[in-house]
């Protein structure tokens, strides 16, 4: 297995993406669809050792890597590099992009992951990263929101326009965003649609999972796939819970 030293001293393959792989529904869409469209993958992993979830997302992305060939064909998995992994306390932090995102922070909520995701991005130097963040543009902390006006469409994804609404928002350069402009329903249409979704199905999502592997239903990830219309991901005694505490929230209202 390759080390991040070894994958950033090679000369670039320009066929060859560069996506970060958590195991979770939206990076695992770009990763299926960039193997459905031809491309190479060289997947990403960055290994925190105080997340809880680590051993169900590595082991969905077993689970998927391991069925590629039967659902999409066989010389898919051909096409998936070996994961190369990154360990979070290795990623060094990087004054300039630490004081843009300061800045972004003035004025729009910004998640922590992006103290160690954007460093790493500018770290990948000639290769692109790809970060599969959804298009949640109606919600207004999110960054298909915050980036709106500044982002290129291209296919399902896209990146800075060469002229931005904010200098801080240059932060973002290195990066591409493969869904950026699809939510999860979207995803999981495109990959119904062709044939697919059962790998999807492979996906893990919740930050902190039962012991059964269960996901917790209160958590950010589990709040968001509850809330775009993805409850076949939770067991059925919990999507009754979850239904019944929307509909006493609603009758409270």
């Amino acid at each position: 297995m390759k080390n991040s030293n070894q994958i950033l001293s090679e000369n670039r393959n320009n066929k060859v993406r560069h996506i970060l792989w958590t195991g979770g529904w939206d990076s695992t869409f770009a990763v299926v669809d960039a193997l459905v469209r031809g491309d190479v993958v060289q997947p990403y992993y960055v290994t925190d050792p105080h997340r809880q979830s680590r051993p169900y997302e590595l082991a969905a992305i077993d689970a998927i890597t391991r069925n590629l060939d039967k659902v999409l064909g066989a010389g898919t998995r051909d096409r998936l590099r070996g994961m190369i992994f990154f360990a979070l306390a290795d990623i060094s932090p990087d004054p300039s992009v630490a004081l843009k995102l300061e800045q972004i922070r003035e004025t729009t909520p910004l998640g922590s992951q992006y103290d160690w995701l954007m460093p790493l991005a500018h770290h990948m130097k000639d290769r692109t990263l790809e970060l599969s963040i959804e298009g949640r543009s109606a919600d207004v902390t999110s960054t298909a929101y915050l980036l709106r006006k500044d982002l290129t469409q291209e296919g399902y994804g896209g990146r800075l326009k060469p002229q931005i609404s904010r200098p801080e928002f240059s932060v973002y350069r290195p990066v591409y965003f493969p869904v950026i402009h699809l939510t999860k329903r979207d995803m999981q249409r495109i990959a119904s649609d062709e044939g697919w979704l059962r790998l999807m199905k492979k996906t893990h999502f919740c930050h902190r999972p039962r012991k059964s592997s269960a996901p917790c239903g209160k958590c950010n990830p589990c709040r968001i796939a509850w809330q775009q219309g993805m409850g076949f991901r939770f067991p059925l005694k919990m999507r009754v819970k979850l239904a019944a505490k929307d509909f006493l929230q609603r009758r409270a209202h």
